[in-house]
């Protein structure tokens, strides 16, 4: 999707243009010249002290350069370099320009200087975006912060979805696994639109990635892409790929999967956000992922043997790491208890319900010890210990470690981390730190497909009393949804609330 926007200032020394958020665009500039005026331009993400910072450090955008005029009213074009991309992953296909591009680059920025003018000066700024249409998805609650987050991780799917495939973002434009999987739900959620999903997916099967949870994610993109797309057919034909994504070369008699050949146990990244996980012989973590790994290859094929594999592995972590007094530690010997482990036993089922409630008392304790894509699995953990108010506190939060401290930064579009410091060669174009995009119509709002496809949903909120209502996409229309209790089923869909079927319609349900 390509879309122009344009902005007219005049008057004399520097001319500041604020498009109003970051996007990946290319710039023309237009305006009355005369033969050698000489136009200088500034480009960039952020702000300081009221000037584009000109130095903002790691991926956070800035260019500035020189347009020549001629004589007469003339549009330019302000030249953006090819993106130099870095060399650090030999295995990576990196992510050009779009196609709709005209085969020139594109650059993430929100505001433009010009100095130099005499006349009024004109900006058209071509920006490009996934192609998601306003009438598809949305929502709204009566807690305005909600909204405002929504809106936030809504963009940022939108604005990051032009290359392809779901790439991490401007620091290295390209795919991994572990981004794709917020990455892909985000836009399962605001789109029905699964061509992109199923390309960055195939493209893993062709090249892998380092961290061990990344790649036994795999499977898991693979088994939601069908629940939510539909396209049994292409997943199916994926399976030996899929198979070789778990791991078996590293995978001892005990079920359990530890480092080897290249591929380590990753937890968190950056490292400074790992919550002082202590690594092992064999780790929590990993073969937490290996268990979610499992279940979706029974999901995709029905084979029973994946279950069985899942059950040796989660028998080993609970003999091997977990303690007495129902503790679940790093990895094997170790006495030290991270916040990714705790979140990871209770989302891959090693704790059964009731030690998932009691155990998610150490959220509160903890906080948010997790970087922004550690961000997501802690809040699907929050939700199914039944914690929706740490889950929704953890939402509105206005601490170092919170979207709304990414906004109040500058930011238009989620950070690759909560904050600079950080993480200092960060961008500010990352849709792994899109959580919320995904989290509040899956689980806020409770629209999750349980059958490919969205022939069933279920409808299962947990909106600790707020008012809301909800458009969510799907191959046969939209779902509407709302804490009143209206719920549109689409066509060829119906839905499971509490035990009850409901068939396509228009019902009113009893909360």
């Amino acid at each position: 999707m390509i879309h122009e926007t344009r902005m007219t200032l005049t008057g004399g020394g520097r001319l500041f243009f604020d498009f109003s958020r970051a996007a990946f665009s290319q710039l023309e500039v237009e305006t009355e010249g005369r033969d050698g005026v000489v136009l200088h331009i500034v480009l960039g993400e952020c702000l300081q002290n009221g000037r584009i910072n000109k130095n903002p450090g790691g991926f956070r955008y800035c260019k500035e350069g020189d347009l020549e005029l001629k004589s007469g009213q003339k549009c330019y074009e302000f030249p953006i370099p090819p993106r130099r991309l870095q060399q650090n992953n030999a295995y990576a296909v990196r992510a050009c320009a779009p196609a709709e591009a005209g085969g020139k680059e594109v650059a993430p920025f929100r505001y433009v200087e010009v100095s130099g003018a005499v006349g009024p000066v004109t900006l058209i700024r071509r920006e490009f975006f996934a192609d998601i249409r306003d009438d598809e998805s949305g929502f709204l609650c009566e807690n305005k912060d909600m909204e405002k987050l929504w809106d936030f991780c809504c963009y940022s799917i939108k604005a990051t979805g032009i290359f392809g495939k779901y790439v991490d973002g401007e620091r290295e434009r390209v795919p991994y696994e572990g981004d794709t999987y917020i990455n892909q739900l985000g836009h399962f959620c605001c789109a029905a639109d699964y061509s992109m999903a199923k390309a960055t997916i195939e493209y893993f099967f062709e090249y892998w990635t380092w961290p061990m949870e990344w790649v036994l994610i795999t499977p898991v993109l693979a088994r939601d892409y069908m629940l939510y797309s539909g396209d049994c057919e292409t997943v199916k034909k994926w399976v030996p790929e899929l198979e070789k994504k778990l791991l078996a070369d590293l995978t001892g008699p005990d079920g359990l999967v530890r480092d080897g050949n290249g591929v380590v146990t990753i937890v968190d990244w950056p490292r400074c956000e790992r919550d002082d996980y202590e690594f092992g012989e064999a780790n929590f973590v990993p073969n937490a992922v290996l268990m979610d790994a499992l279940q979706a290859m029974y999901d995709i094929t029905g084979n029973e043997d994946y279950l069985r594999r899942r059950e040796q592995t989660c028998k080993s972590l609970r003999e091997k790491m977990m303690t007495g007094n129902g503790k679940v530690v790093d990895s094997i010997g170790s006495s030290h208890t991270a916040l990714h482990t705790v979140y990871s036993a209770i989302r891959s089922g090693v704790l059964n319900r009731d030690e998932a409630a009691f155990t998610a008392g150490f959220f509160y304790r903890k906080g948010m010890a997790c970087s922004v894509f550690g961000a997501q699995f802690l809040l699907e953990a929050c939700y199914m210990a039944s914690c929706p108010q740490l889950a929704l506190d953890f939402m509105l939060s206005h601490d170092r470690c919170s979207w709304f401290h990414m906004m109040e930064k500058g930011s238009t579009i989620s950070m690759e981390a909560w904050d600079d410091a950080i993480k200092p060669n960060q961008d500010w174009n990352h849709a792994w730190g899109a959580a919320p995009a995904n989290i509040i119509p899956r689980f806020f709002c409770g629209i999750r497909p349980t059958k490919p496809g969205f022939r069933r949903f279920i409808v299962d909120p947990q909106n600790c009393g707020l008012q809301f209502s909800l458009k969510h996409p799907t191959p046969h229309g939209v779902i509407e949804w709302d804490s009143s209790g209206r719920l549109v089923v689409p066509a060829g869909t119906e839905a499971e609330f509490r035990g009850m079927i409901l068939p396509a319609g228009c019902h009113q349900l009893d909360l």
